[in-house]
């Protein structure tokens, strides 16, 4: 069977029967009648023919699940402008017949959807693009991630961890800074710091604000007579 080449005519509804009585006694015309937009099908063999014109192909066994000829083409074009190849190949991965692109690019073009820019390129209408961009999520919501959960921390947790800090010449500052991922407060870590010089097991370093050094501790006699046994 000889290779069809797609062409695309307008006519106008009064002249619609007297162009199709001329077409169908010609030799090698096949005509597939769209008529999309224009009120109830009369037919139901013209319901067929519209259907294989616009792009709805029949689903095959193998691919039921394939989307119809209007998605693929406006999915493609919503990363940019292609042309007739680059869609007749998608077309084709789809197992739908690359001859129902044209038709279905211009059914597309008479809705405002697609517009044809010249040598078989077409792209999206600037308010198709405005309108399938509003009803995608913005990316910085579909990439939002949940806030981090602070550690649960309680107010005891606070005075190993300062003992720690000066035991590493960390100063009040620097054990600030390095408490608040742990869910250690400002107040929680000077909290800790009351106590322990209240203690006495810690005092603040002369000339060096905000610096602690550990008072070292005296070994009960008991202990002491004890080792020397």
């Amino acid at each position: 069977m000889a290779t069809l080449i797609p062409l695309m005519l307008e006519v106008e509804p009064h002249a619609l029967g007297g162009v199709l009585l001329k077409l169908k006694d010609l030799p090698g015309v096949k005509i597939h009648l769209d008529l999309d937009g224009a009120g109830p099908r009369p037919a139901k063999r013209i319901a067929k023919s519209v259907s294989r014109g616009n792009g709805h192909h029949p689903r095959t066994k193998k691919n039921p699940d394939a989307p119809s000829g209007k998605t693929i083409i406006i999915t493609e074009l919503m990363s940019g402008q292609k042309n007739l190849d680059h869609l007749k190949a998608k077309f084709a991965e789809h197992n739908l017949s690359s001859g129902n692109v044209s038709s279905t690019l211009h059914v597309l073009t008479q809705k405002g959807i697609t517009e044809h820019i010249g040598s078989g390129l077409y792209r999206l209408s600037e308010k198709a693009l405005k309108e399938f961009q509003q009803e995608a999520p913005p990316p910085s919501e579909a990439l939002q991630l949940p806030a981090p959960v602070a550690p649960k921390v309680k107010r005891g947790d606070s005075i190993p961890f300062v003992l720690k800090g000066i035991a590493e010449g960390k100063t009040r500052l620097e054990m600030r800074r390095a408490g608040e991922p742990l869910g250690l407060t400002e107040r929680m870590i000077d909290g800790a710091l009351t106590r322990l010089k209240a203690k006495k097991l810690i005092t603040a370093v002369e000339d060096v604000p905000g610096s602690f050094k550990l008072v070292p501790q005296k070994t009960p006699k008991s202990k002491q007579s004890q080792t020397k046994e």
